[in-house]
């Protein structure tokens, strides 16, 4: 939607409204049929948060600008969560969801060719971050890095339909790979190990079972992994990816020695940022300090934080949120807003881990997808506040209400 929009101007909140009408049309008219009780428990979640949301902003005065937005955002989960009930009605195959995934890619490549257009391939082999010409690195590296941990789970989907088609998926998944690299995203790799683990279980475990897959089938998924490996440490991408991370553990060494200008770092403003928000959660634990205040205060407490910790005057760090999103939920909506995030969180993994347990061997790849999605997002959570604006938030609730949706249609009972 974010890149659509800066091609072909159209109003966001409009197709959050289409999603919602299209998906109460549907279980309207498909009231008879009982609808999944997760899927409940899942849109209850959302209520809730939204229900947070209202009430905290009401008891916060006058809806400003900034609240104005925040409340349409909260709007928009209840309209992505209808994508849920839509699957689970109309029921389309599970193909339409690895189909789906490719589509994303295919926008994920046509933006990493953009870019070097734009920009040039020296330049990011110097360092340039990707997403600088047309996007942002963090948005770019964040989107493309969730389309790459769930098309690994791909490769024997793929390899079925065909040696052309193969060909271009690898060369897809390669493209979305090397934008999540040189978008040099930090928040956006922290979701690689728990995603090469998981599906690298899997496909060993598919390896012991090679009597439903062949080795051959298996051993060009294996060597997939092999190949990222060693683009990583022998390419230029390798240097990239070492300088980001040597960056951040220094950062962090640096801010809690106290040493001078530390806060100044990427790190170090996010840093000070969830230290200083440790005192308007302490004093407005039940609600918050609302979202009209959230600048103010940050700007306030952050330049306490600097002066007294770092014996520094700074002016203070002035932005839209915290790079937090627990922290940022506790600290605008209180310790509802909070718990909130946990159980979006929270239900999610209990979904996934619960229905991997049950699912054949042949359908655990939608799972583990869902699985390795929430581990990254919870991950991403703590230097980011994707909640805190539409494009970010649509794209968590996007991919969130699409696993959870093909992955019950993805059950026996549902496709015979």
């Amino acid at each position: 939607m974010n890149i659509v929009g800066k091609l072909i101007p159209f109003n966001h909140e409009s197709l959050f409204v289409l999603i919602f009408i299209m998906g109460a049309v549907v279980w309207y008219k498909n009231r008879d049929i009982k609808i999944d009780s997760r899927i409940l428990i899942w849109l209850g979640i959302i209520v809730f948060y939204w229900l947070v949301t209202i009430v905290t902003l009401s008891l916060h005065g006058s809806l400003g600008e900034r609240a104005m937005e925040q409340l349409n955002i909260t709007h928009s989960f209840i309209a992505f969560s209808m994508i849920s009930v839509l699957l689970f009605y109309l029921r389309p195959s599970i193909d339409a969801f690895w189909y789906l995934i490719g589509i994303a890619a295919v926008a994920s490549s046509v933006l990493l060719v953009m870019e070097i257009a734009y920009v040039g391939w020296e330049e990011f082999t110097n360092g340039v971050r990707l997403g600088t010409g047309y996007l942002h690195p963090v948005k770019m590296g964040v989107f493309a890095n969730t389309v790459f941990i769930i098309m690994a789970g791909s490769l024997l989907w793929a390899y079925r339909r065909g040696r052309r088609f193969f060909t271009i998926w690898i060369l897809l998944l390669l493209a979305t790979f090397l934008t999540v690299v040189f978008s040099q995203t930090r928040q956006a790799w922290i979701g690689w190990p728990e995603a090469m683990i998981a599906w690298g279980i899997y496909y060993f475990i598919l390896f012991k079972n090679r009597k439903k897959i062949s080795f051959k089938q298996v051993s060009l998924a294996l060597a997939f992994f092999v190949l990222i490996a060693a683009f990583l440490i022998k390419s230029p991408a390798f240097s990239v990816f070492e300088k980001r991370i040597t960056q951040a553990i220094t950062s962090v060494e640096n801010y809690f020695d106290r040493e001078e200008n530390a806060f100044k770092t990427s790190v170090g403003q996010r840093l000070i940022a969830f230290e200083a928000s440790a005192a308007g959660i302490s004093n407005n634990f039940w609600i918050g300090i609302g979202e009209n205040d959230f600048r103010e205060f940050q700007t306030r407490e952050t330049s306490k934080v600097a002066l007294e910790k770092f014996g520094q005057n700074f002016k203070g760090i002035d932005y839209r949120h915290l790079h937090n999103q627990y922290l940022m939920s506790f600290l605008t909506k209180g310790v509802f807003g909070f718990i909130g995030v946990l159980l979006i969180l929270g239900f999610m993994f209990w979904f996934f881990v619960k229905g991997l347990r049950r699912a054949d061997l042949e359908q655990k790849p939608i799972w583990i997808s869902g699985l390795v999605f929430t581990m990254a997002s919870a991950l991403v959570f703590i230097p980011d506040s994707p909640f805190i604006r539409s494009d970010t938030a649509a794209h968590f609730f996007v991919f969130a209400n699409l696993l959870i949706g093909f992955a019950i249609l993805s059950e026996s009972k549902l496709n015979k």
